[in-house]
């Protein structure tokens, strides 16, 4: 099997973009965010790595600076009705928690696995 780069930078893009942290081949996940139990490309155990309420915690953090500065925009600058306003940042905070959550989960998966393994050379 040929060397892999485990690093940090690398790991978290192969997290992010929901490929395995080892190979960046094989997928993260079956269904939306669901886990693969092992990659189906290297063979690497990944089931049982949990993420836990960390990937939730940093979606909110990021929408809440991505949605805020919204908000005051369109009380500030729209010319439309309050409801229309609402309806704007509700949408985009769906559609933001529904793109983000993936990759951000990925991300912990891919620094808990990297995390695990330095720990066992050791």
């Amino acid at each position: 099997m040929p060397k892999t780069d485990h690093t940090y930078w690398s790991i978290a893009k192969r997290g992010m973009l929901c490929r395995c942290p080892h190979c960046g081949k094989g997928k993260l996940y079956k269904s939306y965010l669901k886990q693969v139990d092992s990659c189906l490309s290297c063979g690497e155990p990944l089931g049982e790595i949990r993420a836990d309420d960390g990937p939730a915690w940093l979606t909110m953090f990021l929408l809440g600076a991505i949605v805020s500065p919204l908000i005051f925009f369109l009380i500030r600058y729209a010319l439309w009705p309050d409801w229309v306003s609402m309806g704007i940042v509700i949408v985009t905070t769906i559609i933001l928690t529904l793109v983000l959550l993936p990759p951000i989960k990925g991300l912990f998966i891919a620094i808990i696995w990297r995390n695990s393994h330095s720990t066992k050379k050791h």
